[in-house]
């Protein structure tokens, strides 16, 4: 909490009634790792399902078109194959770029509003609220 109180100050000013702008709010980038590690430690969503447009080869695997496969965001994100210590709440993790452990797995590890053109609409709304209070 010492480090979000320390970058509130020094992005809003130490007054208690200040300018509240969504500028100001992009300039919180330490609140933005607390976000992102309390995503990754208790995702608000568990489980996200995809469902393959076309065959797709998996782990020497081959799947056919329609297959299901399910991301469980509770144990990527737990998981000490790609995360150090990752029972422990530390922010700090997200401020390196590479925050996994394996940065090819880097982006199915960490993915709690989905990806590509099925990225949850909400995302943007989501996390300025989430920062914002």
């Amino acid at each position: 909490l010492v480090k979000i109180h320390k970058e509130i100050d020094e992005v809003f000013g130490p007054d208690p009634i200040f300018e509240f702008t969504f500028e100001k709010l992009e300039n919180c980038h330490y609140i933005d790792t607390v976000i992102k590690e309390s995503m990754r430690h208790t995702p608000l969503v568990p489980l996200t399902v995809i469902t393959s447009e076309d065959e797709e080869n998996v782990a020497g695997y081959s799947w056919p078109s329609g297959t299901k496969f399910w991301l469980d965001h509770q144990t990527l994100g737990n998981n000490p194959d790609y995360w150090d210590d990752p029972e422990t709440f530390n922010p700090d993790r997200f401020l390196a770029k590479n925050y996994c452990k394996t940065s090819d797995l880097q982006k199915i590890a960490f993915n709690p509003f989905g990806c590509g053109t099925r990225t949850c609409v909400g995302k943007l709304v989501a996390l300025n609220m989430i920062k914002s209070l």
